[in-house]
């Protein structure tokens, strides 16, 4: 999580050592989650631009993603997201804290909170690349679902244009039939019908969890964005703390 400033409370209650190295493991361990799940976004929106091509061009999908080409991209991603953590963390300074209640000298982890420090830099980064990817996200899956509304369509209207006469016989029998002789001898929709209308689900259920997740995460990152032009706001964590809940709680698992 990202934090201004960390410090270890009660230390009276326990040994110094356990604290600060409880501290170094949450700061750290964390991070290295994050930038795990920021890889693995990075990897999805690689994956959603794919899915999507595989219907817009489904004669250059072969060549525009390439097995090498595809490790060349997950490989720059993840030494993005590795360059982030790493500007993050090494910002990271340990300091000795005197507190006055308990009379004990306690380690402590701190950021630099100067606007052009490295980690400023790294939030900004970090905030940039998550709504790089949300975007990416929703962008890809609704060029998806409008590339198969598409085919439907040229489908049809192909098929109209070839057998005109049988299309219209077939339409005249359907109303000239009753209804229980027509429901016997319907037939199930073929697999390519039923394999689009699958996927046209899929992509309103990508684009509604991205916009909600996008939406969620816009407040931190204009807040992010916002604190380097008036360092005051730096100092009110309470609603990066309220912002960074809602963007957590209503992130797809």
């Amino acid at each position: 999580m990202l934090v201004s400033n960390f410090h270890i409370p009660r230390l009276a209650d326990e040994s110094n050592t356990t604290s600060f190295l409880r501290a170094a493991i949450s700061i750290y361990g964390g991070k290295v989650r994050v930038s795990l799940s920021r890889i693995s976004m990075c990897i999805t929106v690689i994956v959603s631009f794919e899915r999507c091509l595989c219907i817009l061009l489904p004669l250059k999908i072969k060549l525009l993603f390439t097995p090498r080409r595809t490790a060349w991209a997950i490989a720059v991603v993840s030494v993005i997201s590795a360059i982030t953590t790493i500007l993050f963390l090494v910002n990271v300074q340990v300091h000795e804290r005197f507190d006055l209640g308990t009379n004990v000298t306690f380690l402590s982890l701190e950021f630099e909170n100067s606007p052009f420090s490295l980690t400023e830099i790294s939030k900004i980064l970090i905030s940039c690349i998550q709504i790089i990817c949300l975007l990416g996200i929703v962008v890809a899956n609704g060029m998806l679902i409008w590339g198969l509304k598409r085919n439907d369509r040229m489908r049809n209207r192909w098929s109209e244009n070839d057998h005109p006469i049988s299309a219209l016989t077939a339409r005249h029998e359907l109303h000239a039939v009753p209804s229980s002789a027509n429901a016997q001898s319907s037939r199930p929709a073929p697999r390519t019908a039923t394999r689009a209308a699958r996927d046209r689900k899929l992509g309103r259920m990508a684009v509604t969890l991205s916009g909600i997740h996008l939406t969620s995460f816009l407040p931190t990152f204009v807040w992010v964005i916002s604190a380097q032009a008036w360092p005051e706001l730096k100092g009110i964590n309470r609603y990066f703390f309220v912002y960074f809940f809602a963007f957590e709680v209503k992130k797809p698992r």
